[in-house]
């Protein structure tokens, strides 16, 4: 009976020796792919921060140019309307 005993008690302690081991294992991995994964999100982060900034930059160009066309516009209008009176014609 001690020896059943004894062989009962050296397999348990094996098979929890092996699940403990599986355990820190699966644990060594996941801590790995989590940071893998932090690396990967600071890293749209950033990028994300940049295209907005460069977003916000085009944006602004836009509308600088959109104010300029506009004045070109503006200006063309009055020359236009300069040049038909002073030759009296339509274009």
């Amino acid at each position: 009976m001690d020896e059943s005993y004894h062989d009962f008690k050296t397999g348990m302690l094996r098979q929890l020796a092996a699940m403990q081991a599986t355990d820190q294992n699966n644990m060594a991995q996941l801590q790995a792919q989590n940071q893998d994964l932090e690396r990967k999100l600071a890293l749209a982060e950033q990028t994300l921060t940049k295209v907005n900034t460069e977003w916000e930059a085009e944006k602004a160009k836009m509308k600088t140019a959109t104010e300029e066309a506009a004045a070109w516009k503006t200006q063309y209008e009055g020359l236009k309307e300069t040049l038909q009176g002073a030759l009296g014609q339509r274009f």
